[in-house]
């Protein structure tokens, strides 16, 4: 969770006013998300990160799934301020 939070939620939402995250925020928060492409760390150091491709070799994005929880982990964490 941290992983996910500190590297792919933070960058996008942490400098956003809490009442400024509306559903159209969102909305363009997954709509980004769906686009980004799925890596995989190589190398020694896992430092360098490459596309992943699919059997076709088409490269692939971040699933509907992923996205999901995210924004579950996202209105869990609001939930959690506001009570």
């Amino acid at each position: 969770m941290w992983y996910k939070l500190s590297k792919i939620i933070l960058p996008e939402l942490g400098y956003t006013d809490v009442n400024k995250i509306t559903p159209h925020r969102l909305d363009q928060y997954v709509k980004k998300r769906l686009k980004t492409t799925v890596v995989k760390r190589v190398g020694r150091k896992a430092i360098k990160c490459v596309p992943v491709k699919d059997d076709q070799g088409k490269t692939k994005t971040i699933s509907k799934t992923t996205v999901h929880r995210e924004l579950s982990d996202i209105i869990a964490i609001l939930n959690y301020f506001i009570n």
